[in-house]
C-alpha cells in the first residue's frame, strides 16, 4: 500500500513539473469556421401576410335561365372552357321565329324592290304619278329596316345562345358552387368560385412608418412554421388606412409552396440600410460581463475578440470590435474552447 502511495505521489510531482516548465500542451479542439462579412443591414420587423390568387372570381351567367349542369368543386379548366350549361331551348324557339320573320320581310323587300323599278319607268314615261312613286319607295326603304332590325335580334338570339354555356375567363378551379343544377339564375348572379391555383402573391398591410424605406423589386423574407425563402415586393399600394394606418404590399411566390389561405410572416426594413461587419449568430459566445468570438489567427490559433453586438436579419447579426472583414470566427465549437488554443476544422 505504501509503494502505491508513493507512486501516485510521483505522479503528481511529475505532471506539476511539467506544467511548470511550460511543456504541458492542451489537445486541439475540432471546429466550425464562419468568416466575417460584408453587408448591407436595416433593422426589421415582421408583420401578418396571407396568400391568396391573383385570380379568383365568383363567375356569374350572363343570361338568365334554369341550369341544367355545373361542374363540380374540385374541377380544372381551361381557360374559355365551360363550367355550366343554362336550358337553351326558349331561346332555339325565339331563334326560329327569327329566322321566319327575316324570311317574311326579306320576301317584301324583294316584292317592293320589284315594284320600285316598275313604277320607275312608268314614271319616265308619265304613265304614273311621281307621288306614288315616292311612297312605293319609302315603303321599300322602311321594310329594308324592318329586315336589319329582325337580322339583328336573331344576332341577339345567337349571341345568348352562345353563353348558355358558361365559360371561365381564366384557368383555375372550381372551388365552390353556388347554385346547383334545377335551379333558376338571373343575369349577374354568381354561379360557382374559380381560382387559379398557380398565380399566387402574399398580400400584407404594413404600417406608414415604413413606407419609406420599401420599394418596388426590393427582397424581403417571408416565412412560415416550416420554410423560409426570399421574394421581391412586386406591388406597394401607397394608399394608407386611416383607422389602421397601414398599406397593402403584395409579393409574387411560387406556386405548391402553400395553400392559399395560409398565414405567413413578412420581414420589412424599419432604417435605412447601411454596411456593417457581419457573422453567423451562432459565433457569439455570450457571457454576463461580455459578449465575444474566438478568432483564428494565422497559426491555428484561437483568439478570444471582445465585441458589441448591433442589429440583426436572419442568421447573421452586426459586430463591432477589434475584428475585420475576412476573418475566420469559430462557429461551432467556441463555447468550451480556452484563449491561446489549438484548433482544428472540423472536415465537411
Amino acid at each position: 500500500m505504501r509503494t502505491l502511495r508513493l507512486a501516485m505521489a510521483s505522479v503528481v510531482v511529475l505532471s506539476a513539473t511539467l506544467v511548470c516548465a511550460g511543456e504541458f500542451r492542451m489537445p486541439p479542439a475540432y471546429v466550425t469556421l464562419g468568416e466575417v462579412i460584408r453587408v448591407d443591414m436595416s433593422p426589421e420587423m415582421w408583420i401578418p401576410g396571407t396568400v391568396l390568387s391573383r385570380q379568383d372570381a365568383k363567375i356569374a351567367a350572363e343570361i338568365a335561365g334554369r341550369l341544367v349542369w355545373v361542374a363540380e368543386p374540385g374541377d380544372e379548366f381551361s381557360e374559355g372552357e365551360a363550367f355550366a350549361r343554362i336550358d337553351d331551348r326558349e331561346l332555339q324557339l325565339d331563334l326560329q321565329d327569327n329566322e321566319a320573320n327575316i324570311l317574311r320581310l326579306a320576301a317584301r323587300v324583294k316584292f317592293l324592290r320589284a315594284d320600285v323599278g316598275r313604277l320607275r319607268q312608268l314614271t319616265r314615261m308619265n304613265s304614273a304619278a311621281r307621288t306614288e312613286f315616292d311612297e312605293r319607295v319609302s315603303e321599300q326603304e322602311m321594310a329594308a329596316q324592318d329586315l336589319a332590325k329582325a337580322k339583328i335580334s336573331r344576332n341577339r338570339v345567337l349571341y345568348s345562345l352562345e353563353r348558355t354555356d358558361v365559360s371561365t375567363p381564366f384557368a383555375g378551379q372550381l372551388v365552390e358552387r353556388l347554385l346547383e343544377p334545377g335551379e333558376f339564375t338571373s343575369v349577374g348572379r354568381p354561379l360557382a368560385r374559380l381560382v387559379n391555383l398557380r398565380a399566387l402573391e402574399i398580400r400584407a398591410q404594413a404600417p406608414i412608418r415604413v413606407a419609406q424605406f420599401l420599394e418596388k423589386g426590393m427582397f424581403v423574407t417571408v416565412k412560415d412554421d416550416v420554410r423560409s425563402l426570399v421574394q421581391p415586393i412586386t406591388t406597394i399600394i401607397p394608399v394608407g388606412d386611416t383607422n389602421s394606418r397601414s398599406f397593402e404590399i403584395r409579393l409574387t411566390v411560387p406556386p405548391d409552396l402553400w395553400v392559399i389561405g395560409s398565414p405567413v410572416r413578412v420581414s420589412l426594413p424599419t432604417e435605412r440600410r447601411r454596411t456593417v461587419a457581419a457573422v453567423p449568430r451562432d459565433a457569439l459566445i455570450l457571457r454576463e460581463r461580455a459578449t465575444y468570438v474566438f478568432r483564428v489567427n494565422g497559426e491555428g490559433k484561437a483568439e478570444r475578440i471582445v465585441v458589441q453586438i448591433g442589429i440583426g436579419v436572419g442568421e447573421l447579426i452586426e459586430i463591432t470590435g477589434d475584428v475585420d472583414v475576412g476573418d475566420q470566427v469559430v462557429v461551432r465549437g467556441g463555447e468550451s474552447l480556452r484563449d491561446g488554443q489549438s484548433v482544428e476544422v472540423n472536415p465537411g
